[in-house]
């Protein structure tokens, strides 16, 4: 079950909640409030579309609201929405069982894989190419409107600008000049290669999280780097544009899989390989419809870097990314 009611004293009790039930209250709490309608631009993850079939089945109103506040109320009236939520769960793994739904996610979790293996095949080559590598982590995006932000990101605030297809546009044609500019500007000059990957949030709209990957030999402070790069997007967007800067907060990371990583380094090469995991998750519940379509992708790389001659003393080996997957599979780094 789902759910069970715990007495707190004779009237009153909270409700009780497994282990394995925890990870799904996030999402209901996402989905509370909002209709099927509401999402009409979004491609919805399987797990997404079984939870509004099963509540359109149900033969009695679901009400979410306050479901995982976990506070105190009347014992009976506990048992009655335990009930209810018991067998609206009950629902969604039935339509889960469905061949169509494994097939679906069985076809999501195969494309993330094979972007997964491109980004490791780039990460290696780049090792193999310059043996240091010097790795910046820093999402762009677009400065969030004042109106968005007072209406508390609600979910009416999809058919704003803020959050239309032209911004998508938009982001991808300013990161194309962003790349574009390497030729002219000698910070961005230092990037070797890129991974982007765009997303879209109701909260921050799209946005893209990047990998930068520079000639450890040539440069050695990260924050500096990430801090020019984040300054010179604000410039090429007008003031428009915002940045997170994860060199900024390091502190936050108890691994490190940014900054200086040499090709012996296999701890931070292992961080590193859960950020991309984390990149190419199989697992978003939402997924704006543009970005499902081969016409926007949602993950875009640079070429591998070109190999240069082995002549001269051997380095030593090392496990690339793909040989540690097997290890990787039971992490997913962010």
């Amino acid at each position: 079950m789902a759910a069970t009611v715990k007495s707190v004293d004779a009237f009153n009790g909270i409700f009780s909640y497994p282990d394995w039930f925890r990870p799904f209250i996030p999402v209901f709490d996402e989905l509370t409030g909002i209709s099927r309608k509401e999402l009409e631009d979004f491609q919805v993850g399987e797990e997404i579309s079984c939870f509004y079939e099963a509540l359109d089945l149900l033969d009695s109103d679901l009400n979410l609201i306050g479901l995982f506040e976990n506070h105190p109320q009347s014992l009976m009236y506990l048992q009655t929405r335990a009930d209810l939520l018991n067998r609206f769960f009950q629902l969604i793994r039935e339509r889960m069982k469905s061949e169509k739904v494994k097939l679906a996610i069985q076809k999501r979790t195969q494309k993330s894989a094979t972007q997964l293996k491109g980004c490791r095949k780039l990460i290696d080559a780049c090792f193999e190419r310059w043996s240091k590598l010097l790795v910046l982590r820093i999402d762009f995006g677009f400065k969030i409107p004042d109106e968005i932000v007072k209406a508390n990101y609600h979910v009416d605030d999809l058919k704003h600008e803020f959050h239309s297809l032209d911004k998508l546009v938009l982001l991808k044609e300013l990161l194309r000049q962003f790349l574009n500019n390497r030729r002219h500007n000698s910070i961005l000059s230092k990037i070797k290669a890129y991974i982007f990957k765009f997303e879209h949030g109701i909260k921050k709209g799209f946005h893209a999280h990047a990998i930068l990957i520079l000639s450890g030999n040539e440069c050695q402070k990260d924050g500096y780097y990430a801090h020019e790069i984040t300054e010179y997007w604000k410039k090429l967007t007008h003031g428009n544009g915002c940045t997170y800067n994860c060199h900024m907060a390091k502190q936050k990371y108890k691994r490190l899989g940014i900054g200086m990583i040499n090709y012996l380094d296999s701890e931070k090469r292992m961080v590193l390989d859960e950020c991309l995991q984390y990149l190419c998750k199989a697992d978003q519940a939402f997924i704006f419809r543009t970005l499902d379509s081969s016409e926007y992708r949602s993950l875009q790389k640079s070429q591998k870097p070109k190999k240069i001659s082995n002549a001269g003393r051997p380095r030593k080996t090392s496990q690339s990314q793909d040989d540690k997957s097997s290890v990787n599979k039971k992490s997913g780094g962010k």
